[in-house]
């Protein structure tokens, strides 16, 4: 499990990651969480919409594409 902000130290640990399962029967999953802002004036979760989801699917898949070591 590798967690990602999309940061260069986060792609070197995913390029890490990758390194390392290489060669193994093992899977490296990459994770991004992402926390909307929270708004005390009105307490009730967020839903995240279909766009900002595709969006962030969207992220990952694009920093995995571009940090994956062949």
């Amino acid at each position: 499990l590798v967690p990602t902000d999309f940061s260069p130290t986060a792609a070197n640990a995913f390029r890490f990651a990758t390194a390392m399962a290489k060669g193994k029967s093992c899977e490296v999953t990459l994770l991004h969480v992402y926390h909307p802002h929270y708004d005390s004036a009105n307490p009730y979760p967020m839903v995240l919409s279909d766009d900002l989801h595709a969006q962030k699917q969207w992220q990952v898949d694009r920093f995995a594409e571009e940090n994956y070591l062949a």
